[in-house]
């Protein structure tokens, strides 16, 4: 179980549906870059971003691409443009697949990401993370779930966490857990420690309530069925104001 999380709380680059919008320069100009950065995460030889025309953000992604891939070999890359944000910043969905041996445990990731990106003139210097989730599954535990958890809440106001089974599970004895990750635990990728209890048929589900002030809060779940393990990851933005709300 602890080599489970380690692994959810380790993956990185993390993208959802794309709506459609007009054709303009900055558009254009995304689908290129959506292109281009594709090409390089998928490339077995190595990824090229000299493209991105800061070397020190080049250089930071390259670092992280090559330690995600030392964790999942065969990680794949969807990557497209999204809605520009309200600030005019240029804004990336990206879609990261693939599979992990530990312990003689084979693991399968689904992440998805939604970044905006900083840029100086010209250069990309970083990115802003908007949206996130993730899921692990032990390659065996294919069990078909819904999870409905908002991207963006307002402060102090109570939201609900559902982890829902989309179909009946019969006899199956199920646990499952859901904690807040503390800052701590984020940066330092530790492993949490997780209560598990028994699950009814439905699924999981909890109600929160957000803090008053603005910020983010990481929840982490782990659900234990008799095929394995599902260990998810979600990212709540929560926000003063209606007007911060971007989907």
């Amino acid at each position: 179980m602890q080599n489970l999380l380690r692994v959810i709380l380790s993956a990185a680059f993390l993208v959802s549906s794309i709506p459609s919008k007009p054709v303009i320069a900055q558009d254009v100009a995304a689908e290129n870059l959506s292109r281009q950065l594709q090409k390089a995460l998928n490339n077995a030889k190595g990824a090229n971003f000299s493209f991105l025309k800061s070397k020190d953000y080049a250089a930071n992604l390259r670092n992280r691409h090559n330690r995600f891939l030392s964790r999942f070999p065969n990680a794949k890359w969807i990557i497209r443009p999204s809605l520009p944000l309200q600030d005019g910043r240029t804004a990336l969905e990206i879609l990261v697949t693939g599979n992990q041996v530990s312990n003689n445990q084979e693991y399968s990731l689904e992440a998805k990401q939604k970044l905006a990106l900083n840029t100086d003139g010209s250069k990309i210097i970083g990115e802003e993370l908007i949206s996130e989730y993730s899921i692990l599954r032990t390659n065996k535990n294919q069990l078909p779930m819904t999870f409905s958890i908002p991207d963006e809440v307002l402060t102090g106001t109570r939201y609900d966490i559902d982890l829902i089974f989309d179909d009946p599970l019969g006899d199956a004895i199920i646990a499952g857990g859901l904690i807040n990750l503390s800052p701590q635990q984020i940066l330092s990728k530790e492993s949490p420690h997780i209560e598990l209890e028994p699950m009814g048929g439905g699924g999981l589900f909890k109600s929160v309530t957000a803090p008053i002030n603005p910020g983010t809060q990481v929840w982490s779940g782990l659900i234990a069925h008799p095929d394995g393990l599902i260990s998810i990851t979600k990212r709540v933005n929560i926000v003063a104001n209606n007007s911060q709300i971007t989907n």
